[in-house]
């Protein structure tokens, strides 16, 4: 469970350097990432990419000539690198997906969603998390060397539900489309029954000599020089 003490090497703060093993675990794991990001968004942002290829610059620096010793400072560094890549990641993909979701509220706002969607106030709610969750990393005092599996989860998340509104547009637009047409009846009927009033005007007329219309108006005083 999130928040709790881990025994992971990867996931718990680093005490020690990371060895080979556990340093080329976690940037495969960014790396993968960081592709899983792209396959909804068509990037996963510049700043993941960046911080891999400068896990993968302190890992060259921490490597011996003779490859068979480790600089432990550069080893802290690259794996700090690397996690921040997640970081990057997911907070691009879950601004973008944020943007998906913001953008079918505001198609639907007029409809009932909920007969469509059946948890749609729960996945609203998982997207105001997923805000608050990218409002808090941008706090002086976070630390976005730690692991981010929460923040890959919550992408993770709203990726599901937008694929869950996208499927949902379709029956949507059929809504919106039969209360338009219902609107638009409505409007022909307001208009057909203002014109057929207005057409009995000229039988009401003939019951008028010009005199009596002339004084049903409102004389207009001269203008004052």
């Amino acid at each position: 469970m999130h928040g709790m003490p881990s025994s992971d090497p990867l996931t718990a703060p680093l005490v020690k350097p990371p060895t080979l093993a556990e340093f080329r675990a976690e940037y495969k794991k960014a790396d993968d990432f960081c592709s899983e990001v792209q396959t909804i968004h068509n990037a996963a942002g510049e700043p993941a990419i960046n911080e891999l290829r400068n896990a993968g610059q302190h890992l060259l620096a921490a490597l011996s000539n003779d490859l068979k010793s480790l600089d432990g400072a550069n080893m802290i560094s690259a794996l700090n690198h690397a996690r921040r890549a997640c970081y990057e990641a997911s907070e691009a993909g879950i601004i973008f997906c944020i943007e998906i979701i913001n953008k079918f509220q505001d198609d639907y706002r007029e409809i009932v969603i909920t007969d469509v969607v059946g948890d749609y106030v729960n996945h609203m709610t998982s997207a105001d998390n997923a805000i608050k969750m990218l409002q808090s990393g941008r706090q002086e005092n976070f630390n976005r060397d730690q692991d981010h599996s929460d923040r890959m989860d919550a992408f993770r998340d709203l990726a599901k539900i937008c694929q869950i509104l996208t499927v949902g547009r379709n029956e949507l637009n059929k809504i919106v489309a039969r209360k338009r047409s219902e609107a638009n009846r409505w409007v022909l009927g307001i208009i057909v029954a203002i014109v057929g009033g207005l057409l009995t005007v000229p039988s009401t007329l003939d019951w008028l000599d010009a005199h009596d219309i002339i004084n049903f108006f409102p004389s207009v005083p001269p203008k004052s020089n």
